[in-house]
């Protein structure tokens, strides 16, 4: 379905000056107009791959509401909805925020009425959407996983309350795109009964899954290659993963790459069906509005994977919101065009893959090819920068902890909590110890070696980096060689000398072997004395 050529045009609202901002970045917001919900989603931005969610508006207008069965936007939904927007634009007027992106979704794309609606939110509001088109929808949700997931190959599905939209990308690539009218409010007002607050009826609830089945795609129509992975977006696989999370105990805070099998989620799905909505109002993971499309919306998810084939779904909170917000970073002019393909997206991953490929990675793959650490530490030690840039400095460690454990990374939960106790080791070894007893179990004895040896290497790479150095290594760490290492250290910044010398000799400690290293530098970091 194409944007609409006779809506307004969509606009930015742009504060402060222009330009990709200090290095200490600068706010943004996306706004998020859906079938079931107005979402305002406010981020620090500190690069085209680095922001951080810092708070969100979240208000269950139900826009959709009534609009399957009248094709228009009625009369009660519209208010609710601009009050609501009349609201975020003054959290907009306080914040401040340099970028404003305010997107539409598929209430509005559908409407009959949607051109009058848009200009009585922009009258009320001064808000200009941005009607995403079925495709748009798809492909902005899948960026916004992608980036934070780094799955090269899966089906990445954003179920909202209108539709389910479905990308599959093969190594990074988009192959196919489909948008379903298959969201869970939507098939509550379809199939579940209006009186009973949206419970469904067995024989109703029978019909509904048939009409899911005839929808979805099988793995075959897809041509799934063998190892593909399924990405769930949206509240109801945050809810999902959630109740699972509370109901297994789960030792982590986190839901962003949680992982659930079919056995788990059809279990769930049963367990959703039948509860009352007075005992699902109460869930932690739940609020009213989400308790009464669960039902519908977790059937969608199970059916998804029996249909595709796919045996354990990772769940994403990265979608939508951060995909609008990452390609207006990467490109500003796709917001205001007509409309944009899957090769703008793949060009764009491909920019960001190449962003990945830093100094960084470059230092950790010079000690991996001298064989100073494993291919384990090695996939651990690549992530970690990223993770201490995007946690906010806490000087209070414990703070600091969860600082770390809360940022969204591709790592698993498990290996997150190694290398973030490895960083708080950096500091204080006895607290780390002190955590490294508290997760004990998921973490085993033998961490404890794992989280030193990540340590000693992270403070190694990371003074590099501050020092903007240049490493070469000659020589393999293999055992039963008579020479040492040798590093060459090319300094292209501040030269910390001591700093240096002890991150290389705690390196020896830990490695168990002998290094020798040479620098050429600049300049030499002057006396504590002569900066006051």
């Amino acid at each position: 379905m194409a944007v609409d050529s006779k809506a307004p045009e969509a606009d930015v609202v742009g504060y402060g000056v222009e330009g990709s901002g200090s290095s200490t970045g600068f706010a943004a917001s996306v706004l998020d107009l859906g079938f079931n919900s107005a979402k305002l989603a406010s981020y620090h931005v500190s690069g085209r791959t680095n922001y951080r969610l810092v708070s969100q508006e979240d208000a269950k207008v139900k826009l959709g509401e009534e609009l399957d069965d009248t094709g228009f936007l009625t009369v009660s939904p519209i208010e609710r909805t601009l009050r609501v927007l009349k609201m975020f634009r003054e959290i907009i007027d306080f914040e401040s925020p340099r970028y404003v992106l305010p997107v539409a979704t598929s209430a509005v794309r559908e409407a009959a009425n949607r051109s009058e609606f848009l200009h009585l939110a922009e009258e009320i509001s001064k808000f200009k959407f941005r009607v995403l088109s079925e495709q748009e929808e798809a492909l902005l949700s899948y960026f916004g996983a992608v980036l934070s997931l780094r799955i090269p190959t899966g089906v990445y599905f954003d179920l909202g309350g209108g539709t389910l939209a479905i990308v599959y990308a093969e190594d990074f690539k988009v192959k196919k795109v489909l948008c379903l009218p298959l969201g869970a409010r939507r098939l509550t007002y379809l199939y579940g009964s209006p009186k009973k607050g949206g419970l469904f009826e067995k024989k109703d609830y029978e019909r509904m899954k048939d009409h899911v089945l005839e929808l979805l795609p099988t793995r075959k129509e897809l041509h799934l290659a063998k190892k593909t992975r399924l990405v769930g977006v949206g509240g109801t696989v945050r809810a999902l993963a959630g109740y699972n999370a509370d109901r297994s105990k789960y030792p982590f805070e986190k839901l962003h790459n949680y992982m659930m099998d079919y056995d788990e989620v059809a279990w769930t799905t049963g367990q959703f069906y039948r509860m009352k909505r007075r005992q699902m109002k109460s869930l932690p993971s739940m609020g009213q509005a989400r308790a009464e499309t669960m039902p519908a919306g977790s059937c969608v998810i199970r059916l998804l994977m029996k249909s595709l084939g796919i045996p354990r779904l990772v769940a994403s909170t990265h979608g939508l919101r951060e995909g609008t917000l990452a390609l207006y970073l990467h490109d500003r002019r796709w917001y205001n065009a007509k409309s944009f393909e899957p090769g703008t997206i793949d060009r764009h991953l491909s920019s960001t893959g190449r962003a990945w490929r830093t100094s960084w990675e470059r230092h950790v793959s010079e000690i991996f090819s001298a064989r100073i650490i494993n291919e384990y530490e090695y996939s651990l030690l690549l992530e970690a920068l990223q993770i201490v840039n995007n946690a906010p400095r806490a000087a209070d460690l414990k703070a600091r902890f969860h600082e770390l454990m809360g940022v969204d990374s591709p790592l698993s939960h498990v290996d997150q909590l190694r290398v973030a106790i490895s960083i708080i080791f950096g500091a204080s070894g006895s607290y780390a110890n002190i955590l490294t007893e508290e997760f004990s179990p998921p973490l085993r004895r033998k961490d404890k070696e794992t989280i030193r040896r990540i340590s000693a290497a992270f403070r190694l790479l990371e003074l590099l980096e501050l020092m903007r150095a240049a490493l070469s290594i000659s020589g393999s760490a293999e055992s039963g060689r008579a020479r040492p290492l040798k590093l060459q250290i090319e300094v292209g910044g501040v030269y910390a000398e001591e700093l240096l010398a002890r991150a290389i000799s705690n390196v020896r400690d830990e490695f168990k072997m002998d290094i020798d290293y040479s620098v050429m530098k600049e300049r030499k970091l002057a006396p504590l004395e002569l900066q006051r």
